[in-house]
């Protein structure tokens, strides 16, 4: 399955290594005493991306407001892998960062960070949906989740997803990597680049990281094929409001044997303990322990990988659920959703979906597939005992393609309800709930719409057109709902 494995540091091959501080995530309940939605599906476990309560009465779906974003070339708004953060940051943080004097002293304020394929990163007040601070030009396209520090330190960490800028018929490069601003000031403090000599992808930018507090290390994967575990020595006077870093770098690259395979990590690591799980576009899922950087079981998917694993611990065990797409079989086929032992990877249960995914080789070139482009979602409340995925591009009736959100028990596999979109998704499904545990799902299509489902039945309640695809990913804190459209529109969404 693996040819051979690897370590570097800093760019350079080891014979050999062993870590100098102990890197292990603990309860990713206990990720951040910050609330809010830090990372891409909202930390290390990559389950969901949602914070707080709702208070639902009408079940329905309302535009609170739209903004438009700007462009970098040909490239313009939120594609396949954005997804906002929101942050309600400690009150201590919040009056040394540059926030406008109007929002830094608002009580619980929640600020929305969004990097942009227009080569900014746009910050807005939640409740009152204005620039909290002005953004910050990047200058290279980033349809991507961006992270923010869980300790409480004012630092985002982002990636982005293009080396290229094609502007009319011009076309010029942009460095590829990892960014970390201060968000004090919003200055960039350092940048890891992807042009990493050792590594085996041909393309290249970091996807959303996350941040292992105790041994300050930031963890990420980069579409050259490369795990990243960055000790980050951060330096943090709370006094003088001043922040530094000396990154050092340790990353896990491999050489895969299965048969037509591009290498590639395009989507988040997910991490439990001390342990790194990602798939790739080879179709292999891969285990890695990050204080040896050796790989602890390797999977045959048969398929690419491109979308987060989701991982759950209850009193049983630790398991992924992970499904792929059709890409490097080239063939329609019906689809695949498993779980798996997290720390063996035994094969607990695999559903395969009714409906066959439909290959389209045209739009595979732009890595749009049929199978599991979204993220799963990992249920709670009243839907514990769920797992919920959104499959992309199923053929349902001759020569009509869309996508179906599957809502499968946990224990068994079983299907529970399933519900057909009107139109292809790839965007990663969230689930708010009340306080008693009551719960909606909220999920976009390619049409441009964005959906309310009661989670416990899968039945649409209601249904909003923003006039744009949505291949972003939801956030949501409380009842509203940002979310992106990859023509340039940001939209804040009330549950009413």
């Amino acid at each position: 399955m693996l040819k051979s494995s690897f370590v570097g540091v800093n760019g350079e091959k080891q014979e050999s290594y062993s870590s100098y501080s102990n890197v292990s995530m603990g309860d990713p309940e206990k990720y951040s005493a910050q609330a809010g939605v830090l990372s891409f599906r909202g930390g290390p476990f990559r389950q969901n991306a949602a914070a707080g309560t709702v208070t639902v009465q009408d079940e329905e779906l309302s535009i609170i407001r739209g903004i438009r974003t700007g462009r970098l070339g040909d490239n313009t708004g939120f594609g396949f892998g954005a997804q906002p953060n929101i942050i309600k940051w400690y009150k201590n943080i919040r009056e040394m960062m540059n926030i406008s004097d109007d929002y830094k002293n608002v009580t619980a304020m929640k600020e929305v960070i969004v990097p942009s394929a227009d080569g900014k990163i746009y910050f807005y007040d939640l409740d009152s949906q204005n620039y909290s601070r002005e953004p910050i030009n990047v200058g290279v396209p980033m349809s991507v989740s961006a992270s923010v520090n869980p300790y409480g330190y004012p630092l985002l960490y982002v990636g982005q997803s293009e080396e290229t800028v094609q502007d009319g018929k011009a076309k010029y490069t942009v460095n590829a990597g990892l960014r970390i601003f201060n968000l004090i000031d919003q200055k960039l403090l350092a940048f890891k680049t992807s042009l990493n000599t050792v590594a085996e992808g041909k393309t290249h930018g970091a996807t959303s990281a996350v941040v292992d507090t105790d041994s300050d290390t930031v963890i990420y994967t980069d579409r050259n094929g490369m795990l990243y575990t960055v000790g980050m020595n951060t330096m943090f006077n709370l006094d003088q409001a001043s922040i530094y870093v000396s990154p050092s770098d340790v990353e896990y690259g491999y050489v895969t044997k299965l048969k037509n395979a591009t290498q590639g990590i395009p989507a988040s690591v997910s991490v439990y303990g001390n342990y790194a799980y990602f798939g790739d576009l080879a179709g292999s899922l891969q285990c890695v322990d990050m204080n040896t950087m050796q790989t602890v079981w390797a999977k045959d998917m048969t398929d690419s990988v491109v979308s987060s694993v989701a991982i759950e611990e209850n009193e049983d065990g630790v398991y992924l659920y992970v499904s792929t797409v059709i890409n490097k079989t080239q063939k329609s086929r019906n689809i695949a959703m498993l779980k798996l032992d997290a720390l063996t990877g035994e094969k607990i249960w695999e559903t395969t979906t009714e409906y066959k995914g439909k290959f389209e080789s045209k739009t595979a070139k732009l890595g749009m597939y049929a199978g599991a482009m979204a993220s799963p979602l990992v249920g709670e409340g009243e839907i514990s005992d769920l797992v919920v995925f959104n499959i992309n591009r199923l053929e349902i009736e001759k020569n009509t393609n869309s996508a179906v959100i599957y809502a499968l028990d946990k224990m068994t596999g079983e299907v529970v309800w399933f519900e057909p979109l009107d139109a292809e998704s790839v965007s990663s499904p969230i689930a708010v709930y009340d306080s008693t545990g009551k719960s909606y799902i909220v999920v976009g299509d390619e049409a441009g719409t964005l959906r309310l489902m009661d989670g416990f039945s899968g039945m649409t309640l209601s249904a909003i057109n923003l006039n744009s695809a949505i291949q972003a990913s939801p956030a949501a804190y409380g009842n509203t709902v940002v979310v992106g459209t990859s023509g340039g529109m940001l939209y804040f969404v009330g549950i009413k």
